[in-house]
């Protein structure tokens, strides 16, 4: 989340450090949670050749349940965006797209804010992303028909929906 990267407001020159460093808050975070001993990704579906390479994943937890993670967080020049795009998310569509083809009951796509709003938040900063239900993100949840979308950011319980996807 924010905290493991720097805790925002990313922007502006005081922010500089935390902006820069970015990659290697999300490094030490990869290396101790989402790769093995021998440095192998501990997850091998992810968006290869991209920045979040190494911090989004797609599993399956059983032959009927598909978990996605992605990495919300998008380094640009001069701030930290809240967004799922690029490679991350044509990825994203080629690993629904093959779950919807397989016949997955169930999938579940998590990542760090939440993408519709209002929601009960206490003790955060209440970051949500870009465009939240219009933003190319969640039009690809809807359109591959996700079941549920998982956010944290916010440190409460708010349950929304739209387009036929349930956000926790």
């Amino acid at each position: 989340g924010d905290h493991d990267i720097g805790d925002n407001p990313w922007s502006g020159p005081r922010q500089a450090f935390k902006r820069e460093h970015v990659g290697v808050f999300k490094d030490l975070f990869v290396t101790w949670y989402l790769q093995e001993r021998d440095g192998s990704p501990r997850f091998p579906d992810r968006p290869r050749h991209s920045p979040w390479e190494d911090t989004a994943y797609a599993t399956s937890l059983s032959p009927d349940v598909l978990l996605v993670s992605v990495d919300v967080f998008h380094r640009t020049r001069n701030d930290v965006r809240t967004e799922v795009v690029g490679k991350q998310l044509a990825w994203l569509r080629q690993v629904l797209h093959r779950a919807q083809e397989r016949g997955t009951r169930w999938v579940i796509v998590q990542g760090h804010t939440p993408v519709l709003g209002p929601v009960r938040y206490r003790s955060s900063s209440d970051l949500g992303l870009r465009g939240g239900a219009h933003s190319p993100f969640w039009r690809v949840l809807e359109r591959y028909g996700v079941d549920m979308y998982l956010a944290g950011e916010v440190h409460d319980t708010s349950v929304r929906r739209a387009g036929g996807v349930t956000q926790v």
